[in-house]
């Protein structure tokens, strides 16, 4: 349910903010994105050694609340968010939070898409091609990721295209 009313908030936002706008908080919402995921294991430790529990449904709720409507609203980065989100709750097997991740961003794709197409922003030419090779690329990293064992080096790889990502943005 907080998938559904982020995603569509998130895509409502989007349809009423400026092309410019838009364009200036993409960086800094990448940005945002890769240092909550880089940092979320000590986030989550500091949280805990001073009594806050981010684990309790209130916390837990809201931020998955607010990871979503960011999804709704740019998606760039979302699986970056989504495991910053899963962390700070206490999840630490990165295989079974991808599963989960995957499962809330198809939710929030499908949400989106109806808000977007409803709204008639939707290039049908550009977006079909693209969503194809989406699935492609998901499916060969699936199965590139369930291989690995140690989690470690996926976090700091997770990290390391985040951050190139951001840079990328920034320079444009």
């Amino acid at each position: 349910a907080l998938t559904a009313v982020g995603g569509v908030t998130g895509a409502m936002l989007l349809t009423v903010t400026s092309h410019d706008a838009f364009l200036d908080l993409v960086p800094w919402l990448l940005l945002s994105a890769t240092l909550l995921f880089a940092f979320a294991p000590h986030l989550l430790s500091l949280s805990e050694k001073h009594g806050l529990s981010l684990r309790s449904p209130v916390p837990a709720g809201s931020a998955l609340l607010l990871v979503m409507i960011y999804g709704g609203y740019f998606n760039g980065g979302l699986g970056i968010v989504v495991l910053a989100a899963l962390s700070l709750q206490g999840y630490h097997n990165l295989h079974g939070m991808n599963g989960l991740k995957n499962l809330l961003a198809s939710v929030l794709g499908v949400l989106s898409l109806v808000t977007f197409a409803d709204a008639g922003l939707i290039a049908w030419d550009a977006a079909l091609p693209m969503a194809a090779a989406n699935m492609g690329g998901a499916y060969i990293a699936a199965r590139f990721v369930r291989q690995t064992k140690r989690t470690e080096p996926l976090r700091r790889g997770i990290v390391a295209v985040g951050l190139t990502m951001t840079v990328v943005f920034f320079i444009r």
